[in-house]
Order: C-alpha cells, then sequence, then structure tokens
C-alpha cells in the first residue's frame, strides 16, 4: 500500500492532530478518532486498509469515529508518514522499531 506524496503528508498530519501510536510488545495500534466521519474515512479509503467504526460516548456528546490499523498495517503507514509527523512521530517511531527489530 504505497501512497502518494500529497496523501502521506495528509495522513502525517491527520495523525498529528488526532492520532494515536500505541505498542506494548505485544500489541501493535495506530488509530484516529475523530468527530469528522470524513476525515476517517478519507483515511480509510486512501490507505485501503482498515475500517471506520463509530466509538461510544457517552449521552450528550458528539458522534466519534474510528479508524484503526493493527500490527503490520500500523507497521506499514508508520513507515511511510513518519518522516512528516512532528508531535507523534516518537509513538511512531516505537512501533517501526517494534518490527524492526524483529529482522
Amino acid at each position: 500500500m504505497k501512497l502518494e506524496l500529497k496523501d502521506v503528508m495528509k495522513l502525517a498530519s491527520i495523525i498529528d492532530m488526532v492520532g494515536s501510536a500505541y505498542t506494548n510488545g505485544r500489541y501493535v495500534r495506530l488509530d484516529v478518532t475523530t468527530t469528522q466521519k470524513e476525515l476517517a474515512d478519507w483515511a480509510c479509503e486512501t490507505t485501503g486498509v482498515a475500517k471506520v467504526v463509530r466509538k461510544k460516548v457517552p449521552d450528550g456528546r458528539k458522534p466519534q469515529w474510528r479508524w484503526r490499523l493493527n500490527h503490520r498495517d500500523a507497521y506499514e503507514i508508520a513507515k511511510q508518514v513518519r518522516e512528516y509527523l512532528n508531535v507523534k512521530g516518537d509513538k511512531v517511531d516505537r512501533i517501526i522499531n517494534h518490527y524492526e527489530q524483529e529482522r
């Protein structure tokens, strides 16, 4: 899933703003959670991986949507966006290092 540069840069900025990256040695996850469903849909359609699901929120709150990648999919996207991240770079590095240490 090689992305075009413009899409990589846009995805990196979205991850910096509303994304999260997580690994604990066993689980690897990269996700975007937003109240703008179009944003999550764009990430899903552009990368061609994962799916968008509605996140449970307390009554009275805006609906939230999550695009979540796990394991190798998270690693493949992390490698492409890392260069363009400003805020979440260190967390995405953990995902990349998790898989590159296996080699």
